[in-house]
């Protein structure tokens, strides 16, 4: 088993046995680490929008919508501990691994909240 720890304010997007995931903040507190090739044509869904309203992530180059379960079945377990977040992946623990620095602009939109005093 390979386990990933990673800071979260430093990095974001790892490449695991050549194998792009990256790191998914859905709400504040709740963060995925999931597959980052768009299941439909490869799409670096890294780069997609996320909507908190209908919790889905749009695919940059052809638009398609992604749930957050259909996210969640394409994830890999992980905790987050303040900013460090272990992920695990079902691989031989030898496994090549690059962690890369903020490649991320996927992110929660929270103009709503900052719109209503929330956060």
């Amino acid at each position: 088993m390979l386990v990933v720890e990673f800071d979260s304010e430093e990095h974001n997007y790892l490449i695991v046995q050549e194998e792009p995931y990256f790191l998914l903040r859905i709400s504040p507190h709740e963060y995925l680490v999931t597959r980052a090739a768009c299941p439909h044509r490869g799409g670096p869904l890294n780069l997609g929008k996320w909507d908190c309203r209908t919790h889905t992530l749009t695919c940059p180059w052809h638009g398609m919508c992604l749930t957050k379960m259909a996210l969640v079945s394409r994830s890999v377990p992980s905790v987050r501990s303040e900013n460090m977040i272990t992920a695990i992946f079902p691989l031989p623990e030898d496994t090549p691994v690059e962690i890369l620095r903020r490649l991320v602009i996927t992110d929660v939109d929270t103009s709503d909240e900052l719109a209503s005093g929330k956060r």
